[in-house]
C-alpha cells in the first residue's frame, strides 16, 4: 500500500470522511492501518500529532523527540504533506495516479458509491437505542457488507433509510416474513439478505448471531 492509498483508505474509514488526530476514533483507525502495515505505528502517530500542533516558545525549544530510521522519517514527512482539507479535483488526481487493475478499480468504484451510507447508517441505529459503545462499529459493519452490492439498490437503501415517510410499520407479532413485509422497492433483497445474515458482537463482546 501506498502513502497515498493509505490515506485514501484512512480518510474512507473516518467518521466524517475526512481524518483528524484529534479523533480518538480516527486515530485508533489509523493504528490499525499502520499496524498491519508492520509500520512504527506509535512514532509516527506522535510524530504527527506533534507536528500539526502549533508550537510555543517553549515547545520549539524542547529536546527533539526521539530518532528513527530514515525510511520512516521519509514515510512520516509525506504523511504530514498529505493531512488536511482536499477538493475533489485531488481525489480524482490521485486515483488517476494510482496504477489500479479491474478488480482494484471495481473495488474503488464500489467503495466511493457507497461512501455515504454511514452517516444514515448511524442515525438509525442511534434511533433504534443501540450503545454508543457500539454503534459505530455496527454503522462500520453494516457499510461495509453493503459494499459490494450495485450502487443503485445502496442509493434505494440510503433512501429508505433517510425518508421516515418512506419507512414501513414492523408488525409486532413475533412472526412472519421480512421479504414479504418489506418491499424490494423500498429495500433491495440483496441488501436484506446481507444484513439479516450478519453476525456481530454485542458491547461486552459476546456473539449475538444474526
Amino acid at each position: 500500500m501506498t502513502l497515498d492509498e493509505l490515506l485514501l483508505e484512512w480518510s474512507y474509514r473516518s467518521e466524517k470522511g475526512y481524518p483528524s488526530l484529534d479523533s480518538p476514533s480516527d486515530v485508533l483507525i489509523l493504528e490499525n492501518i499502520l499496524n498491519k502495515l508492520n509500520f512504527p505505528t506509535q512514532d509516527i502517530i506522535e510524530s504527527l500529532k506533534e507536528q500539526v500542533t502549533v508550537a510555543t516558545d517553549d515547545e520549539i525549544n524542547k529536546e527533539p523527540p526521539p530518532s528513527i530510521d530514515t525510511d520512516d522519517e521519509d514515510e512520516i514527512r509525506h504523511l504530514r504533506t498529505q493531512l488536511g482539507s482536499h477538493k475533489k479535483s485531488d481525489l480524482i488526481s490521485l486515483i488517476k495516479s494510482m496504477d489500479l487493475d479491474e478488480k482494484q478499480i471495481n473495488k474503488l468504484y464500489h467503495r466511493i458509491s457507497n461512501f455515504g451510507s454511514y452517516a444514515p447508517i448511524l442515525k438509525s441505529l442511534r434511533a433504534s437505542n443501540y450503545k454508543e459503545l457500539v454503534v459505530k462499529r455496527y454503522s462500520n459493519e453494516i457499510q461495509n457488507i453493503i459494499e459490494d452490492l450495485d450502487p443503485k439498490e445502496n442509493i434505494k437503501f440510503i433512501d429508505y433509510l433517510s425518508n421516515p415517510e418512506k419507512q414501513v410499520d414492523f408488525p409486532t407479532k413475533p412472526d412472519g416474513n421480512l421479504f414479504n413485509i418489506m418491499p424490494s422497492d423500498k429495500v433491495p433483497t440483496s441488501v436484506m439478505e446481507k444484513i439479516i445474515s450478519h453476525t456481530t458482537q454485542d458491547e461486552g463482546k459476546k456473539g449475538v448471531g444474526m
